[in-house]
């Protein structure tokens, strides 16, 4: 089969494709789109999906009052917990802010191994929002 359809000429610096240059990493792999007139998104989890995310958050929240912690560790996986809860409450959830959130949270508290394996599960599930 083929398409009558032609694509427009490329603008002189004009960029039709996606490119990441360097050693950086892209976090956000939601959906994405490319050229003249593109769209995409990345649908929202049903309330029900959310469940275990909720759950998991609260298990986190517990075991972090639970744990010593300096006083910026707990200050900054509490804002990270906040933004992943408020994020799942969402009714479009945004899969680049809460990886951004958990990463931050990793960043802050993950070398505690007791939090690692929680905050692992829960990276899970949320990546298992968007399948």
């Amino acid at each position: 089969m083929t398409s009558n359809h032609r694509y427009p000429e490329p603008q002189h610096g004009a960029n039709y494709g996606i490119v990441n240059t360097g050693s950086g990493t892209v976090t956000n792999s939601g959906g994405l789109a490319v050229g003249p007139n593109a769209a995409a998104s990345t649908p929202a989890a049903p309330s029900a999906e959310t469940e275990p995310v909720r759950q998991l958050i609260a298990e986190l929240r517990a075991l972090i009052a639970d744990t010593p912690l300096t006083a910026g560790q707990r200050a900054a996986a509490d804002a990270e917990l906040n933004t992943v809860a408020a994020g799942v409450r969402e009714p479009r959830l945004e899969r680049g802010k809460l990886t951004a959130a958990l990463d931050g949270l990793t960043t802050a508290v993950g070398s505690v191994a007791a939090l690692a394996g929680k905050i692992a599960s829960l990276h899970e599930a949320i990546a298992h929002l968007f399948h």
